[in-house]
């Protein structure tokens, strides 16, 4: 139930900020702190509750740039793009050696 915005069952008088009021859910009536000193509505002898506040977790609710996201990391494609141009390179200077020594080999 929201607190703040409300009209206090005693004073009548609107509650400006949810920390200054507590609720009844059974009567589903605000109060002011300061006017109900009790923690028990007098008309149905519920507990009064209170607003709580949100637990803030400043690393879930942070707005982060683009640069500072954590991402998937790239490293292995380029690990595997690496040695393909390594094997490649090695392919072909093994078919430029073997051309060139069996062209020297069919000379002598």
């Amino acid at each position: 139930m929201q607190i703040a915005g409300g009209t206090c069952g005693i004073c009548k008088q609107k509650i400006v900020f949810s920390e200054d009021g507590k609720f009844c859910p059974h009567c589903n009536i605000v109060v002011h702190r300061h006017c109900e000193l009790k923690n028990r509505c007098d008309d149905c002898g519920q507990a009064f509750q209170a607003q709580e506040r949100p637990s803030i977790d400043p690393l879930e609710d942070a707005i982060l740039p683009r640069a500072l996201r954590v991402s998937n990391s790239g490293g292995p494609v380029l690990v595997v793009g690496l040695i393909l141009i390594v094997l490649v390179l090695a392919f072909v200077f093994w078919i430029l050696i073997v051309s060139f020594f069996g062209g020297m080999h069919d000379s002598l």
